[in-house]
């Protein structure tokens, strides 16, 4: 990650002698900026991506039973007023 840091910043000084010797306009090194700043911080997307991959697996995983457990709960009752019934 550190590397993709430094070479960020190299980007960045490089662009900035480019730009300060050609003139261009500003709007395509503030999107050149833009792109170099996703470039550094793309490591820490992804590994937040993955964490919230693994959450969601896991609610999923808590969502499936405690549909299961209030699906035989339901069913327990179900069964004890059947008895009920045929007494």
């Amino acid at each position: 990650m550190e590397d993709r840091k430094q070479q960020g910043q190299e980007l960045r000084h490089s662009l900035q002698q480019l730009f300060a010797e050609s003139e261009q306009d500003g709007v395509a090194y503030a999107l050149l900026l833009r792109c170099i700043e996703a470039y550094e911080q793309e490591p820490e997307r992804l590994e937040r991506i993955q964490r919230l991959e693994a959450d969601n697996v896991k609610l999923k995983e808590q969502n499936r039973k405690l549909r299961a457990s209030s699906s035989a709960k339901e069913n327990g009752m179900s069964s004890k007023l059947r008895e009920a019934l045929r007494e």
